[in-house]
């Protein structure tokens, strides 16, 4: 009696094995004939099943068909929302299980092409405002690729855009460790916590962090030295400032933490010592354009404001005083010229010093020096 019950389990088990086969052979048969409904349930329950998710085979045409249900026109309206992802990770499971099987070369370059699908997606999403689902979707492609940068870059612009800036900030932080663009993505962190959560300490956190890799930035040296004084830590950004200046032998480094020095300065409303460094920015290295340009500002503003005061004079007292004041609005003018000239031989497209340029022939009476400066203003704005 007991051998036939054994017997029975035996075939019973047969059956069940063969019944796990025909499934999957069912569902081949019917992906390859274009019965892509009967194929999905029936690679649904093979993939499922113990037996049958246990063959690579399984894997591979689950990723065949729902790739299928995707681009057939009249199946893909019904298609899974995320019937990408599935056939991606269908493909990827079979490449585990068979890196160098019957179907490994064509499965890698289906699975490879799902990324770009997937990313594009994203994109559908994003331009619709579904930020929501653009984000999920480009963090999904980031799963695929860790280490490819483009899902992260679309993801931190949909993480923006939903104004969920935490999420925004842990993927600029994964951009800077995959080496992209890392000072870019340092600053935007900056911006985020510095002026949407007003969070000053932190900033500051992330600010000491992208200093010390790029030490020679005057953004972040500014924006540093900013963050200090608004924290009543004025002395201690000047004094790091001064002892940097001190430490560094290359003139052109130098003349960049002189500038940064008149910056800070500008700032805080002492023009006399932003003055002084500005020029020290230049005697150290002539070819520095923030130091040339802020030198002509300096020059130019204190122009302006002498002129300014004989606009608001009456004519008694224009007649009395007018005269010499513009004179002494001449000669500032006079004095800042040179500065932006430099400055436009080193940037000779920069709109900022052509402006300044004109409006100082204006003021020097100059009209020929006035006309061609307009004309290459005119010539930089249609390239």
């Amino acid at each position: 009696m007991k051998k036939v019950v054994l017997t029975l389990v035996a075939g019973l088990s047969l059956q069940v094995a063969f019944a796990q086969k025909a499934m999957l052979t069912s569902a081949i048969l019917d992906y390859r004939n274009g019965r892509l409904d009967k194929a999905k349930t029936e690679i649904d329950q093979a993939s499922t099943n113990e037996k049958s998710a246990a063959m690579a085979k399984t894997w591979f045409y689950k990723g065949e068909i729902y790739t299928g249900l995707m681009e057939n026109p009249v199946y893909k309206k019904n298609a899974p929302a995320d019937a990408s992802k599935i056939a991606y990770d269908a493909y990827d499971k079979y490449l585990k299980m068979e890196p160098n099987g019957e179907f490994a070369k064509t499965a890698t370059t289906k699975r490879d092409g799902l990324y770009g699908v997937i990313v594009n997606e994203g994109v559908a999403f994003y331009n619709d405002k579904m930020y929501d689902k653009a984000l999920e979707t480009y963090m999904t492609a980031a799963q695929m690729r860790p280490n490819d940068t483009t899902a992260y870059v679309y993801a931190v612009y949909a993480a923006e855009a939903k104004e969920d800036y935490p999420k925004a900030k842990e993927t600029y932080r994964k951009l800077i460790s995959l080496n992209h663009n890392p000072l870019a993505h340092y600053k935007r962190m900056i911006d985020i916590t510095q002026q949407v959560e007003k969070n000053n300490a932190e900033t500051l956190k992330i600010l000491e962090e992208a200093r010390a890799k790029f030490p020679n930035d005057k953004d972040l040296m500014v924006s540093e030295a900013s963050l200090l004084i608004s924290s009543g830590r004025g002395k201690e950004a000047i004094s790091k400032l001064d002892a940097a200046i001190a430490a560094e032998t290359d003139p052109k480094k130098k003349s960049n933490l002189y500038a940064v020095l008149g910056t800070l300065h500008d700032q805080n409303k002492s023009s006399e010592n932003a003055l002084a460094n500005y020029k020290k920015a230049v005697e150290a290295d002539p070819t520095n354009f923030d130091a040339q340009y802020n030198l002509g500002v300096y020059q130019f503003n204190k122009g302006a404001e002498i002129y300014n005061k004989t606009t608001k004079m009456d004519y008694a007292t224009y007649q009395k005083q007018g005269a010499k004041l513009e004179a002494q609005a001449k000669g500032m003018f006079q004095q800042a010229l040179p500065y932006f000239e430099a400055a436009h031989k080193l940037e000779p497209t920069d709109r900022a010093t052509m402006s300044s340029l004109s409006q100082i022939y204006m003021k020097l009476g100059r009209m020929a020096d006035v006309e061609k400066m307009n004309k290459k203003m005119d010539e930089a704005k249609k390239k």
